[in-house]
């Protein structure tokens, strides 16, 4: 099968086949895309029912990504290099969007979740100086082959768009093959300058290379990888700016579906409200990322397995904190996709009253509206939170959400009192032990007249419902 064919032509790279490592090596780093002179990705997005806020904001935008490689610690008994294993990206989108991805090189099958194209059977290998990453789509006939390889721009040197120094360029290329009548065959590329070099020294990996080692000098593999490259695949330099909001890249054989001509279009203040709530989810999860790092917690219980902590903060209500270890193998991702999607809360929170989004922005920050069942004899509390998910690190997630200023609507209770949030949220992540760790924070004024006592109590036990969302997920997982 798929698998078993690129495992097979991995384990050939991997020693029986020269591998240009400086080539390869040198993708490590960062890079900016070089817009005036790339494919847009706007045909696949499309194809992909992306909405049309996204493709334009993509389209736009000059995006940049971090490359590094995972190194095996020992080479294979006689060879000189340790195995390249593995490739990680980090994509900085618009829209405050940040997509990582991780794929082995060595020719396995994984899956892997794209939130905008659904679910993939991925493989990838080491071809020579190039890394080629097949992806086979399991809901559509779809099956997209990436590789990202050094480009030689030596003779567009000056051209509009292109760099005028001697910085080193990537061309990312996408091939796009479906059976679907609206995409047959479409090939994107899109090229890449680096902004900074890898953090990380491979000299001293180089330097195991023999003297008589044919294949390093950039000179050589760049113009390798330019003679691969034909002039129609380029965009001839013309400015982003002077290009419809449509690009029919080469190789669309039919036009690309887009979406209803009909669909509404965000004015420049919706753009810009999305931006401004963006920021401040941005701000919320770093601030729960240094919360959960700083002194002043004083344990208040345990539950079921659970920690409770509370952090006293001067002219402030309380911060709460309940922290969870699932010994299970659950991995970081799953944990953090339960928790983050909003129809889940009832499975996990016995005080929720009601709850539903207001709005979604297509960056997915989400405005959502909350009602908790009132306690103790006091009346029940609703607040209205935007939320925002960010990456800090590999297996490492934060949900932070705040309360905002927004419309009431006929569907929010009359009944409830409207409380503050002024910083909650998720962290999820893997501990040195090889564990996941879940930990709920909540620091919110419930206003109104109600004794300090009922309001400690009233937290604490919120903080509780760590302990539901591991049980669910472990029923969920088993």
């Amino acid at each position: 099968g798929r698998a078993a064919e690129g495992a097979a032509g991995a384990a050939a790279l991997s020693g029986r086949v020269l591998i240009d490592y400086e080539a390869i090596f040198m993708l490590e780093g960062s890079w900016r895309l070089l817009r005036d002179v790339s494919d847009s990705m706007e045909p696949i997005m499309a194809f992909f029912g992306v909405p049309w806020v996204k493709r334009m904001a993509m389209h736009r935008a000059t995006p940049t990504c971090i490359i590094t490689l995972g190194i095996e610690s020992d080479a294979p008994s006689g060879s000189l290099m340790p195995d390249i294993a593995s490739l990680h990206v980090v994509a900085k989108l618009p829209l405050g969007i940040t997509k990582t991805n991780e794929v082995p090189l060595d020719g396995r099958e994984t899956e892997h979740f794209d939130e905008d194209s659904g679910l993939w059977k991925t493989t990838a290998w080491i071809d020579r100086n190039r890394i080629v990453v097949k992806r086979v789509h399991q809901t559509r006939e779809a099956t997209l082959v990436e590789t990202r390889q050094l480009f030689d721009p030596s003779s567009r040197r000056g051209s509009l768009g292109w760099p005028a120094g001697n910085e080193m360029v990537l061309r990312y290329q996408f091939h796009l093959t479906s059976s679907s009548p609206q995409l047959v065959d479409l090939t994107i590329n899109r090229y890449f300058v680096q902004e900074a070099p890898s953090a990380i020294d491979r000299s001293a990996l180089l330097r195991r290379l023999p003297s008589n080692y044919s294949d390093s000098g950039r000179l050589s593999l760049y113009r390798d990888v330019a003679s691969s490259i034909k002039p129609s695949q380029l965009l001839y330099g013309t400015p982003a700016s002077a290009m419809p909001d449509s690009i029919r890249s080469v190789g669309v054989r039919e036009p690309v579906e887009m979406m209803d001509e009909e669909e509404p279009k965000p004015s420049a203040e919706e753009l810009e409200e999305m931006e401004r709530y963006t920021i401040e989810g941005r701000k919320a999860c770093e601030a729960l990322y240094d919360m959960a790092r700083s002194d002043g917690w004083k344990e208040a219980g345990r539950k079921d397995g659970a920690k409770l902590y509370r952090k006293d903060i001067p002219n402030m209500p309380m911060m709460g904190r309940g922290t969870i270890e699932f010994q299970e193998e659950i991995p970081v991702q799953t944990v953090f996709d339960y928790i983050w999607d909003p129809d889940t809360k009832p499975e996990y929170d016995p005080m929720l009253d009601a709850g539903f989004s207001l709005h979604v922005y297509p960056n997915e920050l989400g405005i959502m509206y909350q009602a908790f069942r009132g306690q103790y004899g006091v009346p029940g509390r609703d607040f209205i939170v935007m939320a925002w998910k960010e990456s800090f690190g590999e297996d490492h997630m934060i949900l932070g959400f705040k309360s905002i200023d927004w419309p009431d609507d006929d569907r929010m209770s009359k009944k409830h009192v409207r409380g503050k949030c002024i910083l909650g949220g998720f962290e999820v992540r893997r501990l040195e032990n090889g564990h996941v760790e879940l930990s709920y924070f909540n620091q919110a004024d419930l206003c109104g007249n109600i004794s300090e006592w009922l309001v400690t109590q009233a937290k604490l036990d919120q903080l509780k419902i760590v302990t539901n969302v591991k049980r669910q997920l472990i029923k969920k997982t088993a």
